[in-house]
């Protein structure tokens, strides 16, 4: 039993989930087609998304900041982890005045949160502003499913049992009456959010493999190697690499290809042990790097992400390896992460260079990386006291990533169609600078409501 008072969140790993989740709202609206074509650079949008045209290039190489918003935020999601399930063992063991075996517990808690994800990735879906445009429902739906999805945030404790009733009966009478053109109902268990459906199977997955191995992290480790040879060591169709890729009893809902993402999620529930020890015994086995090695590793990202993109792979391998013997030197905690990171970055010339689009090993192991730096440049940063101020405005969007990232399309979009500024909105897009700010205003109008729900206390969560 414990009597010390709940641990504070840690603001770093906030920032760090708060930093993608506006990363994503800002990467999906900056000029994007259009009179648009061609006015910012390649490395604005997807790697396998170049302008002027922005179809799809599977075979191109690169990698580009909005190609590692999601991993930020997969490996931020593998980090809360240990710390939620530390705090969860502390309130169960308070509860019940004895030791805490915890595995039903955890088994419960990493179930609730896959179904919960998983009916969001199907509602969000549906709802969305470009496929509610093709069914009978108008803007104003969007806003009802928001204030459903707020009633279902609003609903923790008995006394709320009406809040929760409000929210599953918006939620679910809005996908019930959903009807596409011609009638027929527009519900489909295909048609989901695949970024919230992926973060749903790795909140299953790594929660149980983390609990598996929390006593032995070296099997965690060694874990990735079955997993790569699993994913990534057959290409041929009558293989059994491709036959367990294939099969699925839910494809809508479970994959086997999903768990390439673990390359990232793993390494960060490390990272999140790591802080639950600092939080539980008030000090870090590893120390967050000092004020200048902070800066190395944020330099080390940006490097990184301008010489794939530029193709200069051996430069970049060079500068990398110099600047992370630096930092395995004088911060011996970053030494994983520069290990992921070179790995990644030797393994790069194989399958064609890396690429998010098709999911090759050299990126899920760079970027892994490259999100462990991203969090160790964070920290030093709170360290200092104006940086303290910096994290504080990324880490409110990351206490409520979720509200944060279906608020756009439910909460934004809509308001814009119905004040009439949707089109004066939309047309910021003739120059560089109109569609940056496009992009901008949109994502701060983001960041000023979630701001305004987490003072009203109105966090959702799955």
């Amino acid at each position: 039993m414990s009597d010390k008072a709940p641990q504070p969140r840690d603001t770093s790993l906030d920032a760090l989930r708060g930093l993608a989740v506006l990363g994503m709202v800002l990467s999906g609206h900056i000029a994007f087609g259009g009179a648009g074509d061609g006015v910012l650079p390649a490395w604005m949008y997807h790697a396998q998304l170049p302008p002027p045209a922005h179809r799809y290039l599977p075979t191109l190489a690169g990698l580009t900041w909005v190609d590692l918003v999601f991993p930020l935020f997969l490996f931020a999601l593998g980090a809360a982890i240990p710390l939620a399930m530390g705090r969860l063992a502390e309130k169960v063991a308070h509860r019940q005045g004895r030791a805490w075996s915890g595995t039903s517990a955890v088994l419960k808690v990493a179930l609730r949160r896959f179904a919960l994800l998983l009916f969001l990735a199907l509602f969000f879906q549906h709802l969305k502003p470009s496929f509610v445009a093709t069914t009978t429902l108008a803007v104003w739906s969007q806003p009802l499913a928001l204030l459903g999805l707020l009633a279902l945030a609003l609903a923790y404790g008995p006394q709320r049992l009406a809040w929760r009733a409000l929210g599953w009966a918006l939620a679910i009478g809005l996908l019930l009456v959903l009807r596409q053109a011609d009638g027929t109902a527009a519900f489909a268990l295909k048609r989901s959010d695949i970024i919230l459906v992926v973060l749903a199977n790795m909140a299953l997955f790594a929660t149980l493999l983390w609990w598996w191995t929390r006593h032995h992290p070296v099997w965690r480790w060694a874990l990735l190697v079955p997993l790569a040879l699993l994913l990534y060591g057959g290409k041929a169709p009558d293989s059994v690499n491709a036959w367990l890729l294939q099969s699925s009893p839910a494809p809508w809902a479970v994959q086997i290809a999903y768990l390439k993402y673990l390359f990232i999620v793993l390494p960060g529930t490390v990272v999140g042990e790591r802080m639950e020890h600092e939080a539980r015994f008030g000090t870090a086995p590893a120390p967050a790097p000092v004020a200048w090695l902070g800066l190395v590793s944020a330099a080390v990202v940006v490097g990184v992400l301008a010489g794939l993109q530029a193709r200069e792979v051996p430069l970049t391998l060079l500068m990398a390896g110099f600047a992370s013997a630096l930092l395995a030197w004088r911060s011996p905690g970053l030494r994983p992460a520069i290990g992921l990171l070179m790995v990644g970055l030797l393994l790069e010339p194989l399958e064609g260079g890396i690429r998010k689009d098709g999911l090759n090993l050299s990126y899920v192991l760079t970027t892994a990386g490259l999100s462990w730096l991203s969090l160790a440049a964070l920290r030093a940063l709170g360290e200092r006291r104006w940086g303290a101020g910096c994290l504080a405005v990324l880490a409110g969007p990351g206490r409520n990533a979720v509200l944060a990232y279906v608020l756009g399309a439910l909460g934004v979009m809509p308001l814009l169609h119905l004040s009439g500024l949707h089109d004066a909105w939309a047309a910021l897009s003739g120059n560089a600078f109109e569609a940056v700010l496009r992009g901008v205003l949109f994502t701060a109008a983001v960041a000023v409501i979630v701001a305004l729900a987490n003072r009203r206390g109105w966090v959702l969560k799955a």
